[in-house]
């Protein structure tokens, strides 16, 4: 599943490439294609090390706020057959993940939950 969402941000920036390059006049609310696709480019690399070849999997909540964004913010720009199964591979992994950020165990939990208010 790692491995095809990182085929979907690989999608999503080739997806900005073609359209920085046919210089399409896209109206876009906050931010040119440019500014959009060096932060896809930026999530892309940093999900996936090729010097260790492993994914980071913190990135993945990264993933499902990028697409929800986009989503909203810039759905005309990648259309739905792009943002929506990139969005439920991220969901499922994130839902998966995002638990066990702070622990798995209540006494891990507790650990690291004092070390933050530190």
């Amino acid at each position: 599943l790692l491995n095809d969402l990182s085929n979907y941000l690989k999608c999503v920036c080739n997806k900005l490439e073609d359209l920085l390059e046919t210089k399409q006049n896209i109206e876009i609310e906050e931010e040119d294609l440019a500014m959009m696709l060096q932060r896809w480019k930026r999530l892309t690399e940093y999900i996936y090390s090729h010097k260790t070849q492993q994914y980071d999997t913190t990135k993945v909540p990264d993933v499902e706020d990028y697409v929800k964004y986009d989503i909203i913010h810039n759905r005309e720009v990648f259309g739905d057959e792009l943002l929506v199964p990139l969005y439920s591979r991220a969901k499922v992994l994130a839902d998966f993940i995002v638990p066990g950020e702070y622990g798995i165990t209540a006494k891990d939990k507790l650990k690291i939950g004092c070390q933050t208010c530190k």
